[in-house]
């Protein structure tokens, strides 16, 4: 299901996942693949319980602003120890692209 969001100012990222609500700041980023072109953001990453999801994060506006994506909306999709581990290995060359 798709969750809109729009965050003032420095207003930090949040996320709901089964009804409870985790920052993006004390998640764990295990693997990420941007597409600027498209303003889409796809992230792994562990949360702060130790869950691991598949967030997908899309903008509404054409370009990001200086501190990311500011308006949109989000999926998050729950995943198990071994699709994770998958998505993070295929993950690894664009993030390898932002070091």
């Amino acid at each position: 299901m798709r969750v809109p969001f729009q965050l003032t100012d420095l207003q930090p990222f949040s996320f709901v996942v089964d009804g409870k609500l985790h920052s993006y700041a004390d998640s764990a980023r295990l693997a990420f693949k941007p597409n600027l072109a498209a303003n889409i953001e796809e992230t792994i990453i562990q949360t702060s319980d130790g869950r691991k999801v598949w967030l997908t994060v899309v903008g509404a506006d054409e370009d990001p602003g200086p501190y990311g994506i500011q308006r949109g909306w989000y999926t998050v999709q729950v995943l198990d120890d071994a699709s994770a581990g998958v998505l993070v290995k295929a993950f690894a060359p664009w993030a390898a692209d932002l070091h």
